[in-house]
């Protein structure tokens, strides 16, 4: 299965999370979407990651990840563009890989996912590239849920077909 990318609105992307920008002319961005979670999510988790490789089209996509108990916001530092990769769940929980959308992010741009949205990790578009993460944690085992697919997808860049 081939999923085309599509550059993020927040209509599009409504239904997985909140597109996080700065209005014409604003100094901020409101970003406090980054901060819902469940009560049992107490710990408030604020980091810095800085990846040296980047994701090339066509991205194989085997494995996703979710949050049950908290959002989660990547916010882009410097020039660091990204792919966002999500699913709905199905009625038993599992990703819903027939319905995978792939979104392109501008460095301007930052998301959050909401609470349990399948997505695959962070995939910049270029290299080196760094992002403010947040969410919150239980300071369990159970913050983060991974799903190896038995058959995997593809993100492809519509342009190149």
């Amino acid at each position: 299965m081939m999923v085309p990318t599509e550059a993020i609105s927040d209509v599009a992307f409504a239904p997985f999370g909140r597109v996080i920008r700065h209005a014409d002319g604003a100094v901020i961005a409101d970003a406090s979407s980054a901060f819902a979670h469940d009560p049992a999510a107490h710990l408030p988790v604020l980091e810095w990651v800085h990846l040296t490789e980047k994701v090339t089209l066509p991205l194989a996509v085997t494995r996703l990840e979710h949050h049950p108990f908290s959002a989660q916001t990547f916010l882009p530092h410097a020039d660091s563009p990204f792919l966002v990769v999500v699913c709905p769940s199905l009625a038993d929980g599992s990703p819903d890989v027939t319905k995978a959308r792939a979104f392109t992010v501008s460095a301007r741009a930052g998301v959050t996912f909401h609470a349990g949205v399948w997505h695959r990790s962070l995939a910049p578009l270029v290299a080196p590239s760094a992002f403010v993460m947040a969410m919150r944690r239980t300071g369990r085992d159970d913050d983060t849920v991974f799903h190896d697919l038995a058959n995997g997808f593809a993100i492809e860049d519509p342009r190149t077909n």
